[in-house]
């Protein structure tokens, strides 16, 4: 292999080596971004929970209701 072929293949190993960093960084950033999404989805989930508890006593009729503290 001549001068020419060696630093063409040297070239293509360093753009190789490149990509290689470029996808390792996308997939931790793809990584990050799934933990964060599971970890909101839980949350949502949470607070939908928190909010079916909550709901019966937000319903209530008037005549239901606790008469005011001043009464």
């Amino acid at each position: 292999m001549g001068e020419a072929g060696m630093q063409r293949v040297i070239e293509l190993e360093e753009r190789m080596a490149h990509l290689e960093a470029s996808m390792d960084a996308l997939t931790d950033a793809l990584l990050m971004r799934e933990r964060e999404l599971r970890d909101a989805w839980l949350a949502i989930d949470r607070l939908k929970g928190q909010l079916i508890e909550l709901a019966p006593a937000a319903s209530l009729s008037p005549e239901q209701e606790p008469p005011p503290p001043h009464y």
